[in-house]
């Protein structure tokens, strides 16, 4: 079922312009980079739906990434997208988190870099 969601949400994101999709094989989250040059999580929920964070350089007062929510979604639009990545920036902001550069700054220090594909 996690995966299903998960799909679903990929090909709702790849009829979007402007955003790029990553996945890493046998993993329940994907990294969609978006127009603004943010990255985002989409995960799984464990139990049913979506959840998103907003990924920013580690700090030790901040973590990696923050939710852009506190509940679950079940559908993928350009709005909800930008709504999450507004709500995730604002609490970053609100944290002090530190940004990266750009994308390319959090992949090249990602866990999963070495197995991240693109797929839109």
């Amino acid at each position: 079922m996690q995966k299903d969601v998960l799909e679903k949400a990929i090909e709702s994101i790849k009829e979007l312009d402007g955003y790029e999709i990553f996945t890493v094989p046998q993993q329940n989250f994907i990294y969609v980079v978006t127009p603004d040059q943010n990255v985002l999580c989409i995960y799984a929920d464990t139990f049913g739906g979506l959840k998103a964070s907003l990924e920013y350089r580690p700090g030790p007062n901040t973590g990696t990434g923050c939710r852009c929510t506190d509940g679950v979604f079940f559908e993928v639009t350009k709005e909800y997208i930008k709504y999450l990545e507004k709500e995730g920036l604002a609490f970053a902001n609100q944290l002090g988190a530190k940004f990266y550069e750009s994308p390319e700054g959090f992949f090249n220090r990602c866990y999963f870099r070495r197995l991240l594909t693109k797929v839109a």
